[in-house]
């Protein structure tokens, strides 16, 4: 994460705003007249409210946790996705498992 002076971000924001797009990464910018900010995408921002609101719970973070557990052990299963109304036709359908 780099960090900038409101001067500097000030003077060429698009370039910053560039950079962060480019970087996938955010930017804090020091030194206005209010506090630090961050200056990051829209989508890294939704996606780190969304990650807050799963975290917030403790049962959601401990499912999470043995989610990834079981991902990293190889334990995936491929599903097709399929539409609503063919759902009844692959009613038998096994998913495949990788390990």
């Amino acid at each position: 994460m780099r960090i900038t002076s409101f001067a500097d971000a000030s003077k060429d924001l698009d370039a910053l705003v560039a950079q962060v797009v480019a970087d996938a990464d955010a930017v804090i910018v020091t030194g206005g007249k209010g506090p630090d900010v961050v200056v990051m995408t829209l989508a890294d921002y939704r996606g780190l409210l969304e990650t807050m609101n799963l975290m917030s719970s403790p049962a959601n973070a401990v499912h999470l946790a043995q989610s990834i557990a079981q991902y990293r052990a190889g334990e995936v299963y491929e599903h097709t996705l399929i539409e609503v109304a063919d759902a009844e036709l692959d009613a038998d359908a096994q998913p495949k498992i990788f390990k």
